[in-house]
């Protein structure tokens, strides 16, 4: 593994902390949302999406529907909420990890109208049940060009818990204003339970 070597003449060791570290290089961790009893939607305001950080990373973690067979979708706004009806562009793949003998399968599917994101469809709630998903957004703050970012979400699908699906997919965001809202919630019914973070990330 490469190792990424610091210049640190002239500064005592009890200076160097894993918090600058991070505020160097890579995320930083802006606020983590956990969800033990039901909610409508889990949100990221401007209070936290601020021109501090262009580009933004949401994890979660072990996020499971009150209702089973959910999709679990992202909303964005421009007005910290007031309106979720920016226009945008996205289209997703998915696989069946599953190993019984419906055999893997793939799909896809495409919308370029609809304000909602698709992060993941038919999401489990049985069990163990529940996704993770990891999405990457470009340029939230720019106010020059519209916004990009791409999501990947596996997890446990409705038909049975022993059916799991990775979905992966891209999504455009066709406005030039700033973005300073995210909204995490399922088509239907309450999250029931996750972990949300939201990160700021460095570009120089």
């Amino acid at each position: 593994m490469a190792l990424t070597k610091l210049r640190t003449s002239g500064v005592t060791d009890d200076a160097i902390t894993s918090a600058k570290l991070s505020d160097t290089f890579g995320m930083v961790l802006l606020n983590t949302t956990t969800v033990s009893d039901a909610v409508s939607e889990v949100a990221f305001s401007s209070s936290l999406i601020t021109d501090t950080y262009d580009d933004y990373i949401v994890i979660g973690r072990y996020l499971k529907p009150a209702t089973d067979g959910q999709a679990i979708v992202m909303y964005t706004s421009i007005d910290n909420g007031s309106n979720y009806n920016l226009t945008i562009q996205h289209s997703s793949v998915y696989e069946d990890l599953s190993t019984d003998a419906s055999g893997r399968v793939s799909g896809f599917n495409q919308d370029n109208t609809s304000s909602a994101i698709s992060l993941g469809r038919g999401i489990g709630n049985d069990g163990t049940g529940g996704v993770m998903i990891h999405c990457r957004l470009f340029g939230l703050r720019n106010t020059s060009y519209y916004k990009h970012g791409h999501v990947s979400c596996v997890g446990t699908h409705s038909a049975a818990e022993t059916n799991n699906y990775h979905w992966s997919g891209g999504f455009r965001i066709l406005t030039t204003s700033a973005i300073n809202r995210l909204k995490f919630q399922f088509d239907s019914g309450n999250v029931a339970h996750g972990i949300f973070s939201l990160y700021g990330v460095n570009s120089s």
